[in-house]
């Protein structure tokens, strides 16, 4: 008699179990055919969100005007204007501490101004920004690092990948197998938009450029000492294709690639 009890939870509790997995895989098959369909991905939204407000006064490049920035009371840039055209190369030189970076991060939108204002010759205009901090995983292979850089088509080739492997096990439910060859078609139109077919090409034209040799795919990022990581760095800015490129103290072993 006491067994009863015990052997009774034991069956209630698988029961939930198998309930739950049963909703998780729901779940996820329900957000697999919901997110692709939204009017447009969020990295196009983040883009956007970057831009600058205000009318443009100049037909190419950025300006600055009367830019002025206070950081606890202590005044580090004071009516400061200047600009870069297209097809520019400007260095900025002062000494430390003179607002450099600061400049740089506002242009960027990382930081707002106290008074003056950035105008740009476009509002959708694509800014990179290699900081002093360049960000890499010391996990991934160079390749992956790389492709990182492409974050909406990776969104897209994953979900490929998602959708073929549920269609998959869908032969027998004819009504998801149609929902999913849907979703399917709108990926593959997207994944066209995006050119997810030149992502590889392009990571194979870029990396020579950059001195790395094409058995560099393969290895990982941490074997690579800080300047050929910053390398990386800026090759995933390069990929992004950025109207403006901009670079915080980079190394010397960047010099003879910014030069060039």
């Amino acid at each position: 008699r006491r067994h009863a009890p015990i052997h009774c939870r034991l069956t209630s509790s698988t029961t939930t179990t198998t309930t739950q997995e049963e909703q998780s895989a729901a779940d996820d098959l329900s957000s697999l055919l919901s997110t692709s369909t939204s009017d447009e991905p969020s990295s196009s939204k983040k883009k956007r969100s970057n831009s600058s407000s205000g009318a443009s006064s100049i037909p190419t490049g950025v300006r600055l005007e009367g830019i002025a920035k206070s950081y606890k009371g202590v005044t580090v840039l004071r009516a400061v204007s200047w600009e870069v055209q297209r097809g520019e190369k400007v260095g900025l030189v002062g000494v430390n501490g003179a607002g450099k970076t600061t400049q740089l991060r506002i242009i960027a939108g990382l930081e707002d101004p106290d008074a003056g204002a950035v105008v740009k010759a476009k509002d959708n205009m694509r800014i990179a920004f290699l900081s002093q901090e360049f960000e890499v995983c010391a996990s991934r292979t160079v390749r992956e690092e790389f492709l990182a850089a492409f974050e909406e088509e990776m969104e897209v080739r994953s979900r490929l990948e998602k959708v073929q492997a549920a269609l998959e096990g869908a032969t027998e439910d004819m009504d998801l197998m149609g929902r999913l060859l849907d979703e399917l078609d709108l990926l593959q139109r997207r994944s066209q938009d995006v050119d997810l077919g030149m992502v590889e090409v392009k990571i194979q034209k870029l990396m020579p450029e950059l001195g790395f040799a094409p058995e560099d795919a393969d290895r990982l990022v941490a074997s690579f000492s800080g300047g050929w990581q910053m390398r990386m760095s800026l090759g995933k800015i390069l990929l992004q294709d950025p109207d403006l490129l901009l670079l915080d103290e980079p190394s010397l072993g960047l010099a003879p690639l910014i030069i060039a």
